[in-house]
């Protein structure tokens, strides 16, 4: 039986493709804009050790409420397929993830309130002035960080903004 170029031409592909995904490589800070953040707070070396405690117990805290949130909506889903679904129990699933919703957004704001103690107060004046971002920007930041991993994902780099040179 005599191969095809396009059998080849797959099973050549697959081969380099398993080789590429076979390569460790160095993943990139998931979060560059929090590093970029810390720096302009000019935190001592003290500061830097409360800090980054305070986060890893904020991580943690966050992680345990987003699973229960997660935990509530596969309950929401259920109760939805049954046969014969309760509107009452459904609307008490929705209240149940909207408190936890609610406990979630709390934990971010005892975190903010938790770090801003650690600071002086001219820190504490940068660190307010990171919350003076429009809703607009923090949402393009948010649009920036997915393109990046996307483009991450796809090992190339970002096309230049249209209307420019590169």
């Amino acid at each position: 039986m005599k191969a095809t170029p396009l059998f080849t031409l797959t099973v050549c592909s697959l081969f380099v493709f398993a080789l590429g995904m076979g390569q460790q490589k160095e993943r990139p800070n998931p979060m560059p804009h929090r590093q970029g953040n810390m720096e302009k707070l000019n935190l001592t070396d003290s500061q830097k050790k409360d800090v980054e405690k305070l986060n890893t117990d904020f991580a943690k805290k966050r992680v345990d409420q987003q699973a229960k949130v997660k935990t509530a909506r596969i309950d929401l889903q259920a109760l939805l397929k049954s046969d014969a679904p309760d509107k009452a129990a459904i609307e008490k699933k929705v209240e149940e993830i909207s408190g936890l919703q609610a406990q979630n957004r709390v934990l971010g704001i005892e975190h903010w309130f938790a770090v801003n103690k650690l600071l002086t107060p001219d820190q504490q004046k940068v660190w307010k002035g990171m919350l003076d971002r429009t809703p607009r920007e923090r949402m393009a930041m948010r649009f920036g960080r997915m393109r990046d991993r996307v483009m991450r994902f796809f090992h190339r780099e970002p096309a230049p903004p249209q209307g420019q040179n590169p």
